[in-house]
């Protein structure tokens, strides 16, 4: 049973990102429960607990990668306050197999009771993300990288530093404010070179001016 679930990519003729797009590590109840025979009180699999950002370690994958470590997100999915879920693993080797049904030990504390949540990723997963409203491919942060949802328009106006898709009075004086508190903020950097001072607020008046 566990050769039909885990394999060498050679096996599937696929790459390493079609499971390991999560991180380096899968787990599941099998594997997290495995012991190292030389010390029992530590798992094989490494386990971390950590809030998902700051991670101990990643997969190498996206930024220009020849492999792509990106996952399905959903905005307020219950599922991916814990995962960056690989759907491929999940739907082809652990529910399409059946000997490891996600939803008989997720979440740990009540399984089953995210079926809706797991249902909507799976939904955009086999349909596609561009056929699913709300729907994105997330890039996850990894070196100095920080995550990326693709797809979404994360542009920001130089000069626009309080959001509102215009430059204006308001923002010289935000400006104005970094310079007081000796403040950095790239999006008051006009002329950028990593100073926000005098230069930067009369590039500013010549925007609005002009």
């Amino acid at each position: 049973d566990f050769d039909q679930v885990f394999h060498s990519p050679a096996v599937s003729s696929t790459d390493c990102m079609s499971c390991h797009n999560s991180d380096p590590f899968i787990h599941d109840p099998w594997l997290d429960n495995a012991k190292l025979p030389n010390d029992p009180s530590q798992t094989v699999v490494p386990k971390y607990e950590y809030n998902g950002l700051n991670l101990p370690y990643f997969a190498v994958g996206g930024y220009g990668s020849q492999l792509s470590n990106a996952s399905v997100h959903i905005e307020s999915n219950n599922c991916l306050n814990c995962h960056r879920s690989s759907m491929e693993l999940a739907i082809n080797s652990f529910d399409g197999i059946g000997h490891v049904l996600v939803n008989e030990f997720m979440p740990p504390d009540n399984p089953g009771s995210f079926i809706d949540d797991y249902n909507e990723l799976i939904d955009c997963y086999i349909n596609g993300i561009e056929n699913i409203d709300g729907c994105n491919w997330m890039i996850p942060p990894g070196g100095d990288c920080d995550s990326e949802i693709i797809g979404l328009d994360n542009s920001s106006i130089i000069g626009d530093l309080n959001g509102d898709s215009a430059i204006n009075v308001q923002d010289i004086i935000l400006t104005i404010n970094l310079i007081l508190n000796n403040e950095y903020n790239s999006l008051a950097d006009l002329n950028s070179d990593d100073n926000i001072d005098v230069l930067d607020i009369i590039l500013l008046v010549n925007i609005i001016t002009s």
